[in-house]
């Protein structure tokens, strides 16, 4: 597991998590999210792209059992950011989806009360439209106060929107890992690569992670040099 290499995520702390289309951004956020409900935490998951159902189907198909009965007994908040905008913004909901873009603050005032957990799927949704710098600067109030609340934090984007910005919050997080799913250039094959960037005060490897999804989510099946 990726407990071998990192030793969980840690607590307390941002871990930021970018990747391309289909490496399994989201079903490392909901591993991560069924292990917490496993260990007993409150999970407040905010998903800016997904409705609550298809994230407790996704969870259901790699076989992540931990997560639906939690969030019907109220352990795990799902907050749909984008589905309960445009509920409330009927005419006007790309307006406010854009406000909340521009505001990352938003998202802290979704949580709930005595949660331990927080993660964030997916901030790249968030980011279009503002500057490297605009960027930075939500990111960086975000990431301190999920930190000032003791929140242990998962925080996931797409590096495909914007890899400049991705790299700016990997510099900003506490710990940072990059997946990626491409084709071997000497095989033809698909993989997946995770390259773990940095823990702070923790060593990494110093190898690439090969990992597979599987009934059980993201599975590694070993390392390799580049």
């Amino acid at each position: 597991t990726l407990d071998k290499y990192i030793k969980g995520f840690p607590v307390g702390r941002t871990t930021f998590v970018a990747g391309t289309p289909g490496a399994g951004k989201t079903i490392m956020a909901l591993q991560f999210t069924d292990r917490c409900l496993r260990d007993g935490r409150r999970v407040c998951y905010i998903t800016t792209e997904e409705r609550p159902v298809d994230l407790l189907d996704q969870a259901d198909g790699v076989g992540l059992k931990a997560v639906r009965k939690p969030y019907e007994d109220g352990q795990l908040t799902i907050v749909p950011l984008f589905e309960e905008r445009a509920e409330e913004m009927k005419t006007f909901y790309l307006t406010e989806y854009h406000r909340v873009a521009r505001d990352f603050l938003i998202l802290t005032r979704k949580i709930p009360a005595k949660t331990e957990v927080v993660i964030i799927d997916n901030l790249g949704a968030l980011s279009l439209g503002l500057s490297a710098e605009q960027f930075r600067d939500q990111f960086d109030i975000l990431n301190y106060i999920l930190s000032q609340g003791g929140y242990t934090s998962l925080v996931v984007s797409d590096v495909s929107v914007n890899e400049n910005m991705a790299v700016v919050a990997m510099h900003s997080a506490y710990a940072a890992i990059k997946m990626v799913k491409r084709e071997n250039p000497y095989t033809g094959k698909i993989q997946r690569i995770m390259d773990i960037v940095k823990v702070r005060n923790s060593a990494t490897p110093a190898e690439y992670l090969l990992y597979d999804i599987t009934g059980k989510g993201i599975e590694i099946t070993g390392t390799v040099r580049e």
